[in-house]
């Protein structure tokens, strides 16, 4: 036993219907699952940035925690370390 093609490829399959309600029905259902798809997309987007500021605010405080010499060994010049205004009040273009 074989499946279609579209529904293999988990579309919703092409066919005629009997109602006018259904038709109605289907488009509902089609616009809801791209609404559906879009905001996951865009939970995981946030989600990721989420975690790269933690991962910056986390690097920052280690940073600050390094002593003079050991800033210069790695190419950082001390007096820019602890610069950055809060990490949370910036804009969201950073």
């Amino acid at each position: 036993m074989s499946a279609t093609p579209a529904i293999s490829a988990g579309l919703f399959p092409a066919c005629p219907t009997r109602h006018p309600l259904a038709a109605g029905l289907f488009k509902v259902a089609r616009l809801l699952t791209a609404t559906a798809g879009a905001l996951r997309a865009w939970a995981e987007r946030l989600d990721a940035w989420l975690a790269s500021r933690k991962q910056a605010d986390v690097d920052s405080t280690t940073l600050e925690g390094m002593s003079e010499r050991e800033l210069r060994d790695i190419g950082i010049h001390p007096s820019h370390v602890g610069l950055q205004p809060d990490r949370w009040l910036r804009d969201w273009s950073v």
